[in-house]
């Protein structure tokens, strides 16, 4: 982080709405343990509280303008019973 460029300061996921709209996400390192264990290829999720912006990256992952963020207050739990679409 702060003059060490090899710490890991965010880790950026691609995830999936319940449309197949994919979302660049990204969580701070320090906070990535709250979500870890809910972060499984193929895994449904309900996510409440996250922070949806712009997404401004010079490096863009999806074609989506929008990013998604997990803050400290957002929530994870997994979803067992969608159906979709």
């Amino acid at each position: 982080m702060k003059g060490n460029e090899r710490e890991t300061y965010r880790i950026d996921m691609i995830l999936m709405d319940e449309m197949g709209t994919k979302l660049q996400t990204s969580c701070l390192h320090r906070l990535f343990s709250k979500f870890e264990r809910h972060l499984n290829v193929n895994e449904c999720l309900i996510i409440k509280r996250p922070s949806l912006a712009a997404n401004t990256a010079s490096f863009k992952i999806v074609p989506n303008n929008q990013k998604l963020s997990f803050y400290y207050h957002t929530f994870v739990e997994k979803c067992s019973n969608w159906d979709g679409p």
